[in-house]
């Protein structure tokens, strides 16, 4: 996972001008740097929205709620979001589902003990898979037929959704 390399973009499958200030990406790792400028909604894991106050942290929470209905809307596999409201030196980690949003108390990166904790879990967002990162491992979309494909179960003891 690597932040996309320009910060204040506006995503190329945007409905509307907002722009992000930062979005995290999958990336392969001998991807062409190219690759990182400008990804779309659907290619996003998180955002960041950046603040300089601390008093902003609504209007944070206001755009990442925002940005997190355009990777719903164009990530049809997404289960859930993960945003990060940057404010001042305080960063809160979001978990945004289809129907709610959580956030965790700030980590002050001013501090050592804050820095750790924004640290690892950056590291280990690094380490999940997709489906960890929020896309529904059910869900397949079939390019040369532009459709979904959705993995059901086809008995009550099969619970893999491929059946037998």
């Amino acid at each position: 996972m690597l932040s996309i390399e320009i910060t204040d973009y506006k995503p190329k499958d945007s409905d509307d001008s907002t722009r992000i200030d930062i979005g995290l990406a999958n990336t392969k790792y001998n991807a062409a740097i190219e690759m990182r400028f400008r990804a779309s909604y659907y290619q996003l894991r998180a955002i960041f929205e950046v603040k300089k106050c601390k008093d902003d942290i609504d209007k944070a929470f206001a755009q990442l709620y925002e940005y997190t209905r355009q990777m719903f809307a164009e990530q049809h596999n997404l289960r859930f979001a993960w945003g990060f409201a940057v404010c001042a030196g305080d960063v809160r980690l979001c978990h945004f589902g289809p129907s709610k949003a959580v956030s965790s108390k700030p980590m002050d990166v001013a501090t050592r003990e804050g820095r750790r904790a924004f640290i690892e879990f950056l590291v280990n967002m690094s380490l999940c898979d997709d489906s960890q990162l929020g896309r529904d491992p059910t869900m397949r979309y079939l390019s040369e037929l532009r459709c979904w494909q959705i993995d059901c179960p086809d008995d009550d003891n099969d619970d893999s959704g491929r059946g037998e």
